[in-house]
């Protein structure tokens, strides 16, 4: 199986498995929602981004490092990277005990530091399985990863929803969140066993840290610059304003788990395998394929987001669907720098990405400056504007190390964007003209069909020598019939066009 294939094989997994979780980890979202008051659902909410904090902590960094090192499952190098992870949960669950918490307690209630206590063990779990799945990663074994989301979501799910059904309120959510953490390890452990050897080598560690220390770094700065208009709005506005900025983003955070991050933890092993070859080409490619399937659905969100939010979590929180909106359009910039950012760890640039958090933080710090308003569709109008501004860097940072073209692959993926925008454009009024004449459900059903003829429409008819050649890009991923049915048509010149080219797939 060719790289591409075992690519978009990955992408599926994981993406199967993340519908499966985001689904379930959605109901109890909006279960709470309609039960727990404005403040009750903010300090919960709060208790979450912080103990996030902590956890992304092994999402990244020396997980990459595994999967690029040539050390086998069971080397020196890899024992010791297991027991750093241990030292550093260690350090996480002080930090989050010992100094976030009383500090959450003061400011804010008792209740958050006491849920900050409970989630402690889902630091230390998700830490003891990471070498599993960068193991299973490394030998493109997605299907691992798909079955740990899966479980986790599962779990999650009917503990949330049967604690919530009892009326355990937002203990239900912090419980279900260390059954979750719990069946992951579990299953890690099962399927991809792991015996770690009693060996700690203090120059493997150091290669290690070196490594990975700049990439935990950005993850940091990169989670704070992303969460610090949910802070800030806490901060001055209160537990309430946090909830209806978090119901507004709920929706777009699934789509991410569901697409952006199982693409980015494939790209990763991907680009990787990729590593040695000179060309630049399949990295732009990737880029416009991603942004041609991927705008449009976020776009379309957002011009959805007052019949969405509507059937999801009733009228007290309409506010929320302007939030929706606005950060739907982080789309573009959000794949364009997941692109750089996965070029930066698998080439052995991860210092670059130190400078590039940096400005990812300084610019979420200004724009979230607008939390003082209380107005938290204020706020994301400000997170948008500062996505595109730090985008700039990204794309400016790349070619300067790669010598990749910020013009060359904006103008790769333009067709899509304007395409999406223009759906948007149409949608957003119609949406809301149906929604006067039927149920929010029936709108929304209606619009989203009518949005998506309408993206087919455009980007053949304005822009089809681009989509015939993505089509011809993804042809391997048609059943047969269907695959020579296009290609009786007119993708078949196209097909035999990208052949010709250096393909690095």
């Amino acid at each position: 199986m060719s790289i591409k294939a075992k690519s978009v094989s990955g992408i599926g997994w994981l993406s199967f498995a993340n519908s499966a979780n985001q689904l379930t980890t959605l109901v109890v979202f909006v279960v709470l929602a309609r039960h727990l008051t404005l403040e009750q659902f903010g300090l919960v909410m709060l208790a979450v981004l912080i103990n996030n904090v902590f956890t992304i902590v092994f999402k990244e960094g020396i997980v990459d490092f595994i999967i690029k090192n040539d050390d086998e499952a069971d080397g020196d190098t890899t024992a010791t990277a297991f027991w750093l992870l241990l030292m550093l949960a260690a350090l996480c669950i002080a930090i989050q005990s010992g100094v976030i918490a009383p500090f959450v307690d003061h400011f804010f209630s008792a209740d958050t530091s006491v849920y900050l206590a409970a989630m402690a063990p889902i630091i230390f779990l998700n830490a003891m399985s990471v070498v599993n799945l960068a193991n299973a990663r490394k030998k493109f074994n997605f299907k691992i990863s798909a079955l740990r989301n899966f479980i986790n979501g599962l779990l999650t799910g009917i503990v949330a929803i049967v604690m919530a059904l009892l009326g355990y309120g937002a203990w239900s959510l912090i419980i279900s969140r260390v059954a979750g953490a719990l069946g992951s390890a579990v299953i890690l452990w099962y399927e991809e066993p792991y015996r770690p050897q009693l060996a700690f080598n203090v120059k493997h560690a150091k290669r290690i840290v070196s490594y990975s220390a700049p990439i935990l770094q950005f993850r940091l700065l990169s989670y704070l610059s992303g969460r610090m208009p949910e802070f800030l709005l806490a901060a001055f506005a209160g537990p309430a304003a946090l909830a209806v900025y978090r119901v507004g983003g709920r929706l777009i955070e699934a789509v991410n788990s569901l697409l952006l991050d199982s693409i980015a933890n494939v790209l990763v092993t991907t680009f990787t395998k990729l590593r040695d070859r000179d060309t630049i080409e399949p990295y732009i490619r990737v880029t416009s394929a991603l942004l041609a399937i991927l705008a449009p659905v976020y776009m379309g969100c957002g011009a959805l987001a007052p019949e969405l939010t509507h059937v999801l979590y009733g009228e007290k929180w309409a506010e929320s669907s302007i939030v929706l909106t606005f950060l739907s359009l982080q789309i573009v910039p959000a794949v364009l720098k997941m692109v750089a950012i996965t070029l930066f760890k698998t080439r052995d640039r991860t210092s670059k990405l130190r400078l590039l958090g940096i400005l990812d933080i300084v610019s979420s710090a200004l724009f979230a400056l607008t939390a003082t308003t209380g107005s938290p569709s204020t706020v994301a109008a400000g997170v948008v504007i500062s996505a595109l501004l730090t985008c700039a860097f990204y794309l400016a940072a790349s070619q300067k190390t790669f010598g990749i073209s910020g013009v060359s692959v904006v103008k790769g993926g333009s067709p899509y964007c304007i395409a999406s925008v223009a759906m948007f454009a149409i949608v957003y009024p119609l949406a809301g003209l149906l929604l006067s004449h039927m149920p929010p459900l029936a709108a929304a059903m209606v619009a989203a069909l009518i949005g998506a003829l309408i993206y087919a429409a455009i980007i053949l008819v304005f822009f089809r020598r681009q989509s015939l050649d993505l089509l011809a890009e993804l042809l391997f991923l048609l059943p047969g019939r269907l695959k020579k049915l296009f290609v009786k048509r007119e993708i078949m010149p196209v097909e035999e066009k990208a052949k010709n080219r250096k393909d690095a797939f």
